[in-house]
């Protein structure tokens, strides 16, 4: 075994012991939840998630006190100093220390492992100025460009059918997860990075994205979710991932749609087409163009994709 140094050896420890904190605040939260007290919270988990998904899942709930989390550590003697750092407890301008979850549902984030690196909470309070969700903060066992949320649950279909279904949040996750396509990840917050993709083509060599289906801003063709498919089933094929999309229709009167809302069972998941993602992006890019330079653009972006691809036999069908 290789020989650790002492400045080694004690940020192994220092890794330890933020799992072991992790751990144990999410048995707590969950304590919380199933406490009769915080029916509010208990029915809005049933309601969205269904009990059984719920205890899988080990979804908690933050009270909404300043020093419930804080009370907790103390008595189990967990790291107050650690716990600051890890951003399950603050600090105030006057020194005073705090719980950085209030009165939101917990979820657990987890690595390939299944050890808990972090949590997204959501919001219960109903004010609009407070984050709906919120995630970790950047610490020693919790990067946003690494970590991967449904990963635990995903990796063992994901390698079954060689391939990962990627969607937008972790409600869209656990939805499909819930509807059992377990093989369904999401980034927390914003795009996906080389190093997630790097991660995933550990297991499987094939991607599909499930965009929301966003209403374009005024003045734009293309809405938001189209985009970000756009962009990061780019980085996919950079990456040498094979690369598809599953579109969800529009709401009623061409409103926002997404998995969460749209999957409610795996009939219906199943039903979406499944297109290939240069033909797909081609579509799109193809419908706006307006003059030559335009088309000189869109051709010159799709031949950037098809030299990608490996496979001579499926090159040749793309041209």
């Amino acid at each position: 075994e290789e020989r650790l140094t002492p400045e080694q050896e004690q940020a192994r420890m220092k890794r330890e012991s933020m799992f072991v904190i992790n751990q144990r605040c999410a048995e707590h939260f969950r304590k919380n939840l199933l406490n009769p007290d915080n029916k509010t919270a208990a029915e809005y988990v049933k309601g969205r998630w269904g009990l059984e998904y719920a205890e899988e899942m080990s979804i908690g709930f933050a009270l909404d006190k300043w020093d419930d989390l804080l009370a907790f550590a103390r008595s189990s003697g967990l790291s107050i100093d650690l716990m600051k750092e890890m951003g399950l407890l603050k600090e105030g301008e006057k020194g005073n220390t705090y719980d950085g979850y209030r009165n939101r549902v917990v979820i657990p984030i987890r690595d390939r492992f299944r050890r808990v690196i972090g949590f997204t909470a959501r919001d219960m309070s109903g004010d609009k100025t407070a984050a709906k969700y919120l995630n970790s903060a950047e610490n020693d066992i919790y990067h946003k460009r690494e970590s991967i949320f449904g990963i635990d649950t995903a990796i063992r279909q994901g390698t079954k059918e060689n391939k990962f279904y990627l969607v937008e949040g972790g409600p869209d996750v656990m939805q499909l997860q819930r509807i059992r396509v377990h093989n369904t990840v999401a980034p927390l917050g914003g795009d996906w990075t080389k190093e997630q993709f790097e991660q995933l083509k550990k297991y499987a060599t094939k991607l599909c994205f499930l965009p929301d289906a966003d209403p374009p801003k005024e003045g734009e063709t293309l809405g938001a979710g189209v985009k970000n498919v756009m962009r990061n089933g780019m980085l996919a094929m950079k990456c040498g991932l094979s690369v598809s999309v599953k579109e969800l229709p529009p709401g009623e009167a061409c409103s926002k749609n997404d998995p969460d809302s749209y999957c409610t069972d795996k009939p219906k998941f199943d039903a979406l087409q499944e297109e290939d993602f240069i033909l797909w992006y081609a579509r799109y890019i193809f419908q706006d163009i307006k003059t030559t330079d335009d088309t000189s653009e869109a051709m010159n972006a799709i031949c950037n994709m098809v030299v990608m691809v490996k496979d001579e036999v499926k090159e040749s069908m793309y041209l």
